[in-house]
């Protein structure tokens, strides 16, 4: 609406709760780049210390020419795990948190626009 110049056509409350609503629907895009851009990150680092260990083919080359995995590594990917799965709980939280605020402002936002009328 503000490039079509159609926003002249609606009255400064209209505005207003549009422009917050919009805010909110904006918040919850860059939050979940940012927290999708963080489990990657650490899905990656996870890798590095264990390996891809997904797909019907996985195999553990330790297992496989019998040898011992160093724990150091072993810890390290799993700590990079566990921050996959706490990353993925946060978005989850975070994402419903929002969802709730983007319904409550478009409720608000069509009883504005409805009222208006």
């Amino acid at each position: 609406m503000q490039s079509s110049g159609n926003l002249n056509l609606l009255s400064s409350n209209q505005q207003q709760s549009l422009f917050k609503l919009s805010s909110v629907q904006k918040l919850a895009q860059l939050t979940a780049e940012k927290i999708m851009n963080e489990y990657f990150h650490e899905a990656e680092e996870k890798n590095k210390y264990l390996g891809r260990r997904d797909g019907p083919n996985f195999k553990n080359y330790h297992d496989v020419i019998g040898m011992n995995q160093d724990q150091q590594r072993l810890a390290q990917g799993l700590i990079h795990r566990q921050n996959m799965l706490s990353t993925l709980i946060n978005y989850h939280t975070i994402q419903v948190n929002i969802g709730n605020e983007i319904i409550q402002k478009s409720k608000e936002t069509i009883n504005i626009l409805n009222s208006d009328n």
